[in-house]
Formats: C-alpha cells, sequence, structure tokens
C-alpha cells in the first residue's frame, strides 16, 4: 500500500491517540548534560525524571517505541505537551512541519533506512523543544540517534550549547541518513541501465518499479522536510536561537543536496523504462530479422522442391540419375549465395553487439610519440 495513516475513527475528539497493538513498548533513555559532566540512565517511568532540573544542563528524554498508550499518556501529562501536537506524534506518518506553541515547539522529521532485507524503509521522528529539554520520538528501537548520544558523551561543541542545538544534530541527523540511500540507489540504477542493454527481463522490470517506488517514498520525507527547516530559518518559534541558526543553515543545506540528487535519480528511472522499453523492442526486431532472413533463404528452395514434388507423369529430369544429386547442389550454392549476399549487405549483423565494450579511440595528439628517428 502507498500510503497508510494511523487515524482515529470519524467523528473522533481532535487529539485522540491510535496506538496500535503490534507496535514496540516504549523504551526510555534519560539523558542530562552540560559542559562539565553528563549524566544518563535507562528508565521505566517519566515520574522517576526530577522535578527540578539543574542550572545550566540540558534534558533529553528519547522514547523509542509507540506501543504503551498509557505510558506516552504520562509522558504528554508529564511534560504538558499540546493534545494536537501528541496526536502528531503518536499516530503516524504525518508530514514533517514545524508547529509551534507557548512553551513549546514540535519539529516532525522523517527517517529513512535500508531495512536487513534491502529494502527502503521510513520512520517518523518527532522532537519536542522546550527551553532547557528535548523529547525524540522514534517509532522503532533502533539506534537511529546514537551519533547525537556519542557527541554528548565526548563533551564536544553540544555540552556547550543549548537544547535548540541537540534539536539541531537530530535534525541534521536524520537529513544525513538519506545520503548512504542515495549512494545505493545510484549503485543500483547503474546496474539496472547494465542489466536493462545487455539482458532486458521481467525481473529488471520489477527492479524498476521498486527503485521509483523508493525514490518516492524518499520524496515524501525530504521536500516537506526541507521546508519544516525552512520554517526554523524563518523563525517560526522564538525557541530557536541564532547560534543553532547557523547549523540550520548547513542542514537546509543538505536536504537541497538531497533534493537535487533524488530529482536526478527520478529523471534516470524514468529513463530507464524507456531504455527497457525500447531494448524489448530492438531484442524483437533482432529475433525478427533471424526469422525473416531464415524464411527468406528457404523461400526459393521450397519452390523447387514444390516444383520436382508435383505428381505429373512427364518430368523429363526425374529420369536422369544425376538429376537428384544436382538439385542438391544448386539448392545449397543458391542458400550460400544469399547468405553472401545478406551479409555484404548488413542484414546479418547486429547494429550494437551486446556485452562487448566499445573499442577505445586514441586520438593522434593522444599518441605516443614515435621513438624512431626519421
Amino acid at each position: 500500500m502507498i500510503f497508510r495513516k494511523r487515524h482515529p475513527p470519524p467523528g473522533a475528539a481532535p487529539g485522540a491517540l491510535v496506538v496500535p497493538t503490534d507496535a514496540p513498548r516504549p523504551l526510555l533513555h534519560l539523558m542530562e548534560y552540560s559542559s562539565a559532566e553528563v549524566r544518563e540512565a535507562e528508565i521505566t517511568d517519566p515520574d522517576q525524571i526530577a522535578a527540578d532540573q539543574p542550572a545550566g544542563t540540558v534534558r533529553w528524554l528519547s522514547v523509542r517505541g509507540l506501543g504503551d498508550e498509557a505510558l506516552l499518556t504520562k509522558i504528554r501529562d508529564r511534560f504538558q505537551i499540546h493534545p494536537l501536537a501528541f496526536a502528531d506524534i503518536v499516530n503516524t506518518p504525518q508530514r514533517p512541519k514545524l508547529d509551534a506553541y507557548d512553551t513549546h515547539a514540535v519539529l516532525i522529521a522523517r527517517a529513512a533506512s535500508l531495512d536487513p532485507g534491502r529494502y527502503l524503509a521510513s520512520e517518523q521522528v518527532s522532537i519536542v523543544l522546550f527551553e532547557r529539554c528535548v523529547l525524540t520520538f522514534e517509532e522503532r528501537q533502533d539506534a537511529l540517534l546514537d551519533p547525537v548520544r556519542d557527541r554528548i558523551r565526548r563533551h564536544g561543541l553540544m555540552a556547550r550549547m543549548g537544547a535548540d542545538f541537540l534539536a539541531q544534530a537530530v535534525v541534521d541527523t536524520v537529513v544525513d541518513g538519506y545520503y548512504p540511500l542515495l549512494e545505493e540507489i545510484g549503485e543500483q540504477l547503474e546496474q539496472l541501465e547494465h542489466d536493462i542493454i545487455s539482458r532486458p527481463s521481467h525481473h529488471v522490470l520489477r527492479r524498476i518499479h521498486q527503485v521509483k517506488n523508493g525514490l518516492l517514498t524518499l520524496r515524501r520525507g525530504i521536500y516537506p522536510q526541507r521546508d519544516a527547516i525552512q520554517a526554523v530559518l524563518r523563525r517560526d518559534s522564538e525557541l530557536f536561537t541564532t547560534a543553532s541558526l547557523v547549523y540550520f543553515r548547513d542542514a537546509h543545506d543538505h536536504a537541497m543536496q538531497v533534493v537535487d540528487v533524488l530529482e536526478s535519480f527520478r529523471d534516470v528511472a524514468a529513463g530507464l523504462m524507456d531504455v527497457y522499453l525500447t531494448s524489448i523492442s530492438n531484442r524483437t526486431g533482432e529475433v525478427m530479422k533471424v526469422l525473416t532472413v531464415m524464411s527468406t533463404i528457404f523461400i526459393p528452395l521450397t519452390f523447387l522442391v514444390g516444383v520436382y514434388g508435383m505428381n505429373f507423369v512427364w518430368m523429363p529430369e526425374l529420369h536422369v540419375w544425376w538429376s537428384y544429386p544436382m538439385l542438391w547442389a544448386f539448392m545449397l550454392a543458391l542458400g550460400a549465395v544469399m547468405l553472401v549476399y545478406f551479409k555484404r549487405r548488413g542484414w546479418l549483423d547486429r547494429d550494437d553487439p551486446l556485452g562487448r565494450p566499445p573499442r577505445p579511440s586514441v586520438s593522434r595528439s593522444a599518441r605516443p610519440p614515435d621513438p624512431r628517428p626519421r
């Protein structure tokens, strides 16, 4: 199915949550860091979070998995997240966007990755930004944001910046995750182009459709994500400071680069379908040419056999002992002459010998100098 969204039944109250039964149970990971120290712990209940946050620290609560409505509701009430914003977080997938509220801002992002079967998978990453606190919600229990945690543990630049810089790091990690996918798709397109020219088949056609569907999934994620980052740069929320906007601009440049490459790949994928149809047509033409040549050679031979197969009483050639070998010699010579004629006309040659690389042409200026004295 191209699009499937979890949504409450028609007429439900705004902010109603729809939690699927097969969703993984949330795993809560809490980090509190500053330029001096980093504290982190795995927790099971939001009540374990201290009510008072130490001055000069940034708090990050990571929620991986959306399979417990009671726990999710408790997190919403603990941090006083707007019900409409929380519905966008839980009822996935949502369009990547930035929504600003009185005390917090919600940034929806779309991450993409390859599953073990080499199929494209995507998940929603939701970021709730407060003045000194960040909440992230992921659909799956994967290691998508582990690079951000490692940067914090190294006491680098992130440890000296505010919560908005942490939100930028999460967005930048999501956007940069598209680069390995584009490299993988680029290699697939190159291989598909070779397979289409050398051996077009229904299997290649299915692979083209898979690549096109993957590009469509990436387009749905990166285009609105670019617009969401642009909304941050327009200062639609005052929670984003000037210091982090410089890095958001870099993430926006990365998103624009992904968009450009994605558009190029979509054009290539659309062209591959035309190349496939052309290859099939050329292959059919080659088969028809061979059959036509064979039919043309056998037409006069069939005529001769048909003439001497008539049941007339008076046929003088039938009473001569050398007539039978003479007829065979004549038919073989006629077939050979026609083959030579077709060969000289170029009707037996392929226009493009498949699988044979073109002979490199060396220009006169590129040839090495003649060592012989003149």
